[in-house]
């Protein structure tokens, strides 16, 4: 593990690198206090410091994590801890007390990070994230999570800070980190969190009004989806108990691609649908973008599209021994929120 870097002032190439960050515009720069939200803005998952890998106990910055996430203060030396059992998800994590000197996160790979976000705990003090000369609020009291998108330039660094002159402390735990995002497509997980950015009214393919069989493509369903093939031809099943108890959709695929095109020739911003995956990977197909559906999983997928419109999207596998995959209410809108992910500066503005 490496400690301990760097002795006495910040080194010459890594002052640099804070006042060129300094200098960057910040209006690309996106704020989420959703980690779901965010999440939804990456391509998979993001790589992450848990701290699980320090031995618990203090370090005097400056000090390296086992993930080679850079600290150090740009005033006093700090202490930091890494505690045991921590009041944000009873893990490890880092907590530390900061008095005006600015903790330096230095990431790795910084070069390339766009997107970045922890969950926090503040004391009964305002805490501060400084990017860029830029200052976001972490409210006092608070348990929380912040993360920024910006698809523009890198995020090298970040800043913590508070000048209270008593103090508990700031914890930070599951620093994540990602150099990829997507552009103007938002990928959801969480159902809850997809419907979040829907306007009513949500239409529904449950597959109830299908009659159970088998059936070639091109295939009209009860709602009028147009299935069609793109490669080869393709048989589908409407099962009458499947998934969640109800009629589903279940077919293979093997990279004859099924192309699913919205009823009446609709053009939507958001849909999703329930899926159930075989031992194998599959791929949803849309708007420019492959998202994988996990093999073994049975989840959610949800997507928005935040300029423009979608007319269809595929689904498909390429492997040759296949189990399927079941597809189940694929809901769709043409109408979302258009609403901007929300930063505790806004919020604390209402009040």
């Amino acid at each position: 593990m490496r400690r301990k870097l760097f002795v006495g002032i910040l080194p010459e190439f890594l002052l640099f690198s804070v006042l060129l960050a300094a200098a960057l515009p910040c209006n690309a720069l996106e704020v989420y206090t959703n980690r779901d939200l965010w999440l939804a803005e990456l391509h998979g998952a993001p790589d992450m410091e848990d701290f699980e890998s320090e031995s618990p106990g203090y370090e005097t910055t400056p000090f390296e994590t086992a993930h080679g996430v850079l600290l150090d203060s740009l005033g006093e030396p700090l202490l930091l801890g890494v505690v045991e059992g921590n009041w944000i998800n009873g893990t490890q994590g880092l907590h530390y007390r900061d008095f005006g000197n600015q903790l330096l996160w230095v990431l790795p790979d910084g070069s390339a990070v766009h997107a970045f976000g922890f969950d926090y705990d503040t004391d009964n003090n305002d805490w501060e994230v400084i990017i860029r000369g830029q200052s976001h609020a972490l409210p006092a009291s608070t348990t929380g999570f912040f993360g920024v998108v910006d698809r523009e330039y890198s995020l090298a660094s970040f800043i913590t800070t508070c000048d209270a002159f008593a103090q508990g402390g700031l914890l930070v735990d599951n620093l994540s980190t990602s150099d990829q995002v997507w552009g103007d497509l938002l990928v959801f997980t969480d159902p809850a969190a997809w419907e979040a950015y829907t306007v009513p009214p949500i239409a529904m393919e449950d597959f109830e009004s299908d009659v159970p069989g088998t059936y070639d493509l091109p295939y009209s369903t009860g709602h009028g989806f147009a299935l069609n093939y793109l490669v080869s031809p393709i048989t589908i099943q409407i099962l009458d108990v499947y998934m969640n108890g109800t009629q589903g959709l279940h077919y293979r695929d093997f990279d004859r691609q099924m192309e699913w095109r919205f009823p009446n020739a609709m053009s939507v911003t958001a849909f999703g649908f329930d899926y159930d995956t075989d031992d194998n990977n599959w791929q949803l197909q849309v708007a420019g973008e492959t998202i994988t559906l996990h093999s073994n999983a049975i989840g959610f997928i949800g997507v928005v599209q935040t300029s423009g419109l979608m007319d269809s999207f595929v689904t498909t596998c390429s492997a040759l021994a296949q189990g399927g995959m079941s597809v189940d209410n694929v809901r769709y809108t043409a109408s979302t929120t258009a609403v901007e992910p929300t930063n505790w500066s806004r919020i604390k503005s209402l009040y």
